[in-house]
């Protein structure tokens, strides 16, 4: 059910119920009258406030936003109510509570409530004014009463359905838009460093298909796999389940770089962790090492990961950093995607340019051992 279509629902229930409490006064006022002048006029005074309760239940919004609209609306509504009295004396049902209802659902605090009261008090004394009886006056308050509970009631749940209505839309949009925006940042942190591996060891090839043809068809291999591996991740992205090893991942890292000519030193020291946590460091690791092959003037890299007080650090550390030149941005996608995924596990990431000319990022996140090890784990060490 659309926002339209809600709103069309609850304004016929509302037309619905108006309509049976018009019928109901237009049978009252046929009943009592002898004059043809005063069920026209009764009839032209229904027909009025029968409008406005329409039009106030389809724009509560604007009219409560409006305070001109309300004024007029208000004291439109309290002319057709009041005015009846005088002219048709007890033959005008007091249709004064759906003034009190118009009251109430376009005004706020306190003084809706009381000037609610009033419309609905003053009715009872201009209909003893004009010569009711006592029961006459007692009928006339009780039907008010009834009248402005059940418009307002229904007026305002009719209101609530459409504003629960839109509020579902929005959430549903928002829904969509945070994955799109998870499939657009899964995309670009896995197939980032699998697109630069296959350029860089597609170019490798090309320099050795002629002097070393052997070394030529490793790289080769090494690139068929690499784009196998970018599409295993490409249909873990669009199925929303994708878990990193960061043990693999370093693997993988390490032995690019080394394709690349960067010399790289790692030293590695974790115990076992969580899934969440671990994808998250095997993610920060890829990203980096993508920046790093995104500078052909890097010549060193070093890699260091450890965890203590609770808290896993990972670091990475290159050179070929001209310090007088641009500094890499911390709200760059790739560095904004990495750092919406460590503040979403509670960690925090930060980025630096070194008065040395290298470049470090680094990760902290908190610890979490997995449950059901079923004793202590081999902490993972490596040294490259």
């Amino acid at each position: 059910m659309t926002v339209e279509s809600a709103q069309r629902t609850a304004t016929l229930l509302l037309t619905v119920l108006l309509s049976s409490v018009m019928f109901t006064a237009i049978l009252h006022l046929v009943y009592e009258s002898e004059q043809v002048w005063q069920i026209g006029f009764g009839c032209l005074a229904m027909a009025g406030i029968y409008v406005c309760q329409l039009y106030t239940t389809r724009n509560l919004a604007r009219i409560r936003l409006n305070g001109r609209t309300r004024a007029w609306l208000i004291a439109g509504q309290a002319v057709l109510t009041y005015v009846p009295i005088y002219y048709l004396s007890d033959h005008w049902v007091g249709l004064s509570g759906m003034l009190a209802a118009t009251v109430l659902l376009t005004m706020r605090g306190s003084w809706a409530w009381l000037l609610a009261f009033v419309s609905w008090s003053s009715v009872m004394v201009s209909g003893r004014l004009a010569g009711y009886g006592w029961n006459d006056v007692a009928w006339t308050g009780s039907a008010t009463l009834t009248i402005a509970c059940m418009v307002y009631a229904v007026s305002l749940l009719a209101d609530l359905v459409v504003r629960l209505r839109a509020a579902q839309d929005e959430l549903a949009h928002m829904a969509v838009e945070q994955e799109r925006l998870r499939f657009s940042r899964d995309l670009h942190d896995l197939l980032g460093i699998s697109l630069s591996a296959i350029t860089l060891r597609s170019e490798l090839s090309k320099r050795l298909v002629d002097v070393s043809p052997g070394r030529a068809k490793e790289e080769l291999t090494a690139v068929l796999e690499t784009s196998r591996q970018a599409l295993a991740d490409l249909r873990a992205v669009s199925r929303k389940y994708r878990e990193l090893s960061f043990a693999a991942e370093l693997k993988s890292v390490v032995a690019l770089l080394d394709t690349a000519g960067v010399r790289v030193t790692c030293d590695t020291r974790l115990d076992d962790l969580e899934t969440d946590t671990e994808t998250v460091l095997a993610t920060v690791l890829r990203e980096a090492v993508s920046n790093v092959l995104r500078h052909s003037s890097v010549r060193v890299c070093r890699i260091e990961a450890g965890q203590s007080d609770g808290t896993v650090r990972l670091s990475v550390v290159n050179d070929g950093l001209d310090p007088a030149g641009p500094t890499p941005q911390h709200d760059s996608s790739g560095l904004q995607n990495l750092s919406q995924r460590v503040h979403a596990i509670g960690g925090t990431l930060e980025a630096e340019v070194r008065p040395d000319g290298c470049f470090g990022l680094t990760a902290r996140v908190p610890v979490s051992v997995a449950a059901g090890s079923g004793g202590p784990q081999a902490p993972l060490h490596q040294d490259c």
